[in-house]
């Protein structure tokens, strides 16, 4: 299963779950699709190792982000 757009999302996902393992769908990463009935999403954060402008920038992106 493949979304292509927010308003799919969620049918997608319950379609799949009960579909029976395993479960799985494709979509694009875009933390504004995640809805109220998914509170949440995946952070990855640059590394401590690397020092350069992506930390900076990373963290200058986080802080522009609604947290609930």
């Amino acid at each position: 299963m493949e979304v292509d757009d927010a308003a799919s999302l969620e049918p997608t996902l319950r379609k799949a779950v009960q579909s029976g393992p395993p479960p799985w769908s494709r979509s694009p990463p875009d933390r504004d699709a995640a809805g109220p009935w998914a509170p949440g999403w995946w952070d990855f954060p640059v590394p401590a190792y690397i020092t350069d402008e992506r930390q900076d920038e990373y963290h200058r992106t986080r802080a522009t982000e609604q947290h609930l």
